[in-house]
């Protein structure tokens, strides 16, 4: 890492081994853009040209992104470069996209025909499936059933399951206000946002219900149900455009500002806050090998890939996957005499660490329980150095180091201890640096 530029206040020496650090702890300011949780990296990309009207995002099959740009649905890779294009249409506003659970079909609702569509995948053949007057979401029960959310006549939020062959509708809840996004749950429950029928709409007018699958099996045909049949999940939101589950449990979910994290009976985490100018919209949620929100970072954990706009010039993908605090260095490694500065980036901002410095190569990491689980890879034995340190407001760290002539040869993994009053809760990855 070549390109950062730290403040220099020294506060302390430290000799070890003979090699000798001046080092200091140092401040700088967030920038004004996205922000993305401590235990999260990102990675942002241009998925549409200026000029276009983006509506609707999926995550295909085959880890491709599919997005309607206004005239057509095109398919890009994960850097943002085009693919193909799977179907053209004259010029609408997209609701959404959305795959069946098999991934065999891609389903694409407009609100200005009001037209939901079945396309087959990858082939692209579509097929009118139903009419839904300003349709807005659409998610699928346990048995691949549609389920599409709509303002029809802008006289309230209606829920329609679609039969999928026919593509006949049953009106299966109405809630007040405008339309909403709904997700469903491993079990069958329908999750659902009631929106305030007014703009700009009052602080805290939001709101995600639910219905139990049992609720919806019984208005299947026989009746309707309402507001008061739900249960609520969470209230007081200010914003809500996209709804998803983790897969245990969890509800994602978007409200403009933030991107949302929350589990029954818990209070919602933010893991990605907007910066001036960027709106979240849609998203995807990626499963990896193992949980999403895990102690340990491990990155096989998934994958949320969510999508920003500022509805002029740029609409972009952000791809939020779990991550830990790692160092940086400014000059190469092995490091040759002379100045070095230190990076250890993306831990909790303001946060209390130990920089634990070992003089010992690299090797396997060690789960800790403490009782709470972290790795660490640093050996205690051949400890030189375990320093008190504070992360800043955008949890970076950066040391300013002095390597003396003569120091060639010498060893040591670094690696940021994070604690609480409870004890320790998290690690940077180790990171080794060795003398020329």
């Amino acid at each position: 890492m070549n390109d950062f530029h730290p403040h220099s206040r020294p506060s302390f020496a430290l000799r070890a081994s003979g090699l000798v650090l001046a080092a200091a702890l140092c401040a700088s300011e967030s920038d004004a853009q996205l922000r993305v949780s401590y235990g999260f990296g990102s990675n942002r990309y241009s998925v549409a040209s200026p000029g276009t009207s983006p509506g609707g995002f999926a995550l295909a099959p085959n880890g491709n992104l599919v997005l309607f740009d206004g005239t057509a649905i095109v398919e890009r890779d994960r850097l943002g470069g085009f693919v193909r294009t799977l179907y053209s249409a004259a010029p609408t506003f997209g609701s959404f996209l959305r795959f069946s659970p098999d991934g065999s079909k891609l389903y694409f609702g407009e609100s200005g025909a009001g037209n939901v569509l079945e396309l087959a995948w990858p082939a692209g053949t579509s097929r009118l499936l139903a009419n839904i007057d300003f349709n807005y979401d659409i998610g699928f029960d346990t048995q691949g059933v549609p389920y599409v959310t709509a303002n029809p006549g802008f006289a309230g939020q209606v829920i329609f399951r679609v039969d999928p062959i026919t593509g006949a509708l049953d009106r299966i809840a109405a809630l007040p206000g405008a339309s909403g996004p709904i997700a469903f749950g491993a079990h069958g429950e329908l999750y659902a946002m009631i929106v305030p029928g007014v703009f700009p709409p009052p602080a805290g007018a939001f709101s995600v219900v639910r219905y139990s699958a049992a609720q919806l099996q019984s208005a299947i045909g026989a009746g309707e149900l309402g507001a008061a049949q739900t249960s609520p999940v969470l209230t007081g939101l200010d914003g809500g455009s996209s709804l998803a589950l983790d897969g245990e449990a969890r509800l994602l979910l978007t409200t403009g500002a933030a991107l949302l994290a929350f589990a029954d009976g818990g209070v919602p985490e933010t893991l990605v806050s907007a910066g001036p100018g960027d709106y979240l919209g849609a998203f995807a949620f990626e499963r990896g090998s193992t949980p999403f929100f895990r102690p340990l970072g491990d990155p096989s954990g998934g994958t949320v890939i969510l999508t920003t706009t500022d509805f002029s010039t740029t609409y972009d993908a952000v791809e939020i996957a779990p991550s830990r605090a790692r160092f940086g260095i400014s000059a190469p490694n092995p490091v040759p005499p002379g100045p070095l500065s230190i990076l250890l980036a993306g831990g909790r901002p303001h946060a209390p660490l130990i920089l634990w410095i070992a003089q010992q190569r690299l090797s396997p990491e060690l789960a800790i329980y403490t009782p709470r689980p972290f790795l660490l890879g640093c050996d205690p034995a051949t400890l030189l150095v375990a320093l008190p340190a504070q992360s800043n407001n955008v949890g970076d760290i950066v040391l300013q180091l002095e390597v003396p002539p003569g120091a060639s040869g010498f060893a040591s993994t670094w690696q940021g201890i994070y604690f609480d009053a409870q004890g320790p809760y998290a690690s940077s990855e180790p990171f080794e640096i060795l003398l020329q």
